[in-house]
């Protein structure tokens, strides 16, 4: 769950529940097996947008190092390995971006993202350039990067067509029913979810970010996914 009190690495934690059926323990913190945050939302095609990302970045990256060290230490039989280390980022805050900028700045992003040896996983939004599916495709083809599908951001009748246009580049994605004024709506059963969870679970993308504010939801929404994971064919 992102913190709702400030800490060093506030502002890049990871809002949610991670969830993979490979995984065999869910938590709702950061943990060895994964690294997974959110950046600041920012206008990349700025320079300020820009150099506050790639900060962020150096954060990731020290917060790994220091996660792993701290885990060999306690755990001197066990090598630790850094198994999922992303970070997804917004391209844009509201502001439409330059595009020959936007393009320029996440590829030094990207660059710097890979000696940290952090992905870079780009949103898909709700309005502005980010909410195109064919503007995020265009972007981190030009750019080497993933996505980050985030479900409740594409409307019902359009998640299918998202999951086939984005299917390559899809590193994880955000599951929640929907996003309603800026809230996310937990599901109470996964009728409307389970198209678009068989489609992903076709291209064999099972890794999974249950982006809810609230640990039982998170926690229900979970059973939820594991129950369908048992039964999927």
């Amino acid at each position: 769950m992102r913190n709702k009190e400030p800490t060093e690495y506030n502002h890049i934690n990871d809002w949610g529940l991670h969830f993979n059926p490979n995984f065999d323990k869910y938590t709702n913190v950061v943990s060895s097996d994964i690294y997974g945050f959110h950046a600041p939302i920012l206008n990349i095609s700025s320079k300020e947008g820009t150099n506050k990302m790639l900060e962020t970045v150096g954060y990731v990256s020290d917060y790994i190092k220091s996660t792993q060290n701290k885990n060999n230490k306690d755990n001197k039989n066990t090598k630790n390995k850094n198994k999922e280390a992303y970070l997804t980022v917004h391209l844009h805050n509201g502001i439409p971006p330059e595009y020959d900028k936007l393009l320029e700045n996440l590829s030094s992003i990207v660059e710097y993202a890979k000696e940290k040896n952090v992905k870079i996983c780009v949103e898909n939004l709700r309005k502005g350039f980010s909410s195109n599916p064919y503007n995020i495709l265009k972007v981190v083809e030009n750019c080497d990067c993933n996505i980050t599908m985030d479900i409740g951001h594409t409307k019902y009748e359009n998640r299918l067509d998202t999951v086939d246009l984005f299917a390559e580049y899809i590193h994880n994605v955000h599951v929640y029913e929907n996003e309603v004024e800026g809230k996310h709506i937990a599901p109470k059963n996964l009728d409307n979810l389970k198209p678009v969870l068989d489609r992903l679970l076709n291209y064999k993308k099972d890794f999974w970010l249950v982006e809810l504010m609230d640990n039982t939801s998170c926690q229900n929404t979970k059973n939820m996914l594991t129950n369908y994971i048992m039964k999927y064919d």
